[in-house]
């Protein structure tokens, strides 16, 4: 049963106030990787590639060139600042940003530059602590979801998908998520990949503030195993948390933006996209990010609203809910749209336990009674 519960007319649009920079251990550790990114440019088989490269731009007076060294403000530098240079702009942009390439060997060196990276975060204290929080995570996870009533068949297929979950340290990027977009792995805190149903750990595992922090991102992930998207593309039961969803959607105050295909005929027709990617659109409207087509279709924002919504009820029964419990996903939004900078913040605040510890006030809460 899902109630509105109207509590104040103060709205909560601060939240985030204090949280949505980067730490110094944040701002230390990308610095640090910038500088190893930079050093191994210099790497032989890199450093061989990205100079064969210039040399035929420079013998044949590419314009590409020309431009790239004005826009840099190098056409008076010394030839060996250019090619120092050169070669961190095509390590990033050719290499890393058209990963993986044609050369064994170019592979293979970033493959043990992204090991050494991802070796940084494996302090071995640092890791029996994450290890116990993530069993207590996923602990805490499937005893909420046990207290649920919906049918059994239906709380023992969501409890499972929960307990299939795992923790993996980065092995290679080869096979993983990040393989034709290492970048994004240097970014990584923690992340679910729903289809192997594993938590990669990243580089920035430990900068988080505090142990409460990252038991609130575990949980937070491993939502999105369950989320509306997700549910829509593996099962043919109706989603028991239908009715929470409606109350999410219908909140004038989180304003959030349901799917759009007004353009989806058109792209049809234009055969931009395959029999399938229409099928699946059509069929699963929740997951319109999985084919995204730049900013042609709308993403349906219910599945972070749910996500967040569901880490509150959950870590709010938890010993870990305090006055920062929750940073990660202030910074998260900190450059995204108007409408996420409310859905994030609120979806919190207005939890009754959290709006209390966190001295907010919020007029509308979607309460899941069990």
């Amino acid at each position: 049963m899902i109630l509105l519960l109207f509590v104040s007319t103060i709205w909560a649009s601060d939240v985030c106030q204090n949280h949505s920079q980067l730490n110094d251990s944040q701002l230390s550790l990308k610095a640090k990787i910038n500088d190893k990114l930079a050093k191994a440019s210099h790497l032989v088989s890199i450093a061989q590639s990205a100079d064969g490269v210039l040399l035929k731009l420079t013998e044949d007076k590419s314009p590409i060139l020309l431009s790239w060294l004005e826009t840099n403000k190098l056409t008076s530098a010394p030839e060996e600042t250019i090619a120092q240079e050169w070669r961190k702009y095509y390590f990033d942009q050719f290499i890393l940003g058209q990963y993986p390439t044609p050369k064994p060997e170019i592979n293979a060196t970033v493959e043990a530059v992204f090991k050494e990276i991802s070796e940084w975060s494996n302090d071995s204290l640092k890791k029996l602590k994450r290890d116990a929080l993530f069993l207590q995570a996923k602990t805490d996870f499937i005893k909420y979801l046990e207290s649920l009533t919906f049918e059994e068949n239906l709380k023992k297929k969501i409890t499972q998908k929960i307990k299939d979950i795992k923790l993996q340290k980065f092995k290679q990027l080869k096979g993983s998520p990040y393989q034709n977009n290492p970048r994004q792995f240097l970014d990584l805190s923690l992340e679910l990949d729903v289809l192997s149903q594993t938590l990669f750990i990243g580089p920035h595992i430990n900068t988080l503030e505090n142990e409460a922090t990252l038991y609130a991102l575990i949980i937070y992930q491993m939502t999105k195993s369950i989320d509306p998207c997700q549910w829509s593309l593996n099962s043919k039961e109706d989603n028991p948390f239908t009715p929470l969803l409606d109350c999410l959607k219908n909140q004038e105050r989180l304003k959030l933006k349901l799917s759009d295909d007004s353009t989806l005929e058109k792209l049809i027709s234009l055969k931009k996209l395959s029999p399938d990617q229409v099928t699946k659109l059509k069929n699963h409207p929740y997951c319109y990010s999985n084919f995204d087509q730049g900013d042609t279709f709308q993403k349906a924002e219910i599945n972070l609203a749910f996500s967040h919504w569901l880490t509150a009820e959950i870590v709010a029964q938890s010993s870990f809910v305090s006055q920062n419990f929750y940073s990660s996903p202030c910074r998260e939004i900190a450059s995204s749209s108007h409408t996420l900078k409310t859905v994030v913040p609120m979806t919190y605040a207005s939890h009754p336990k959290i709006k209390t510890i966190w001295k907010s006030k919020d007029e509308i809460y979607c309460s899941l009674k069990h």
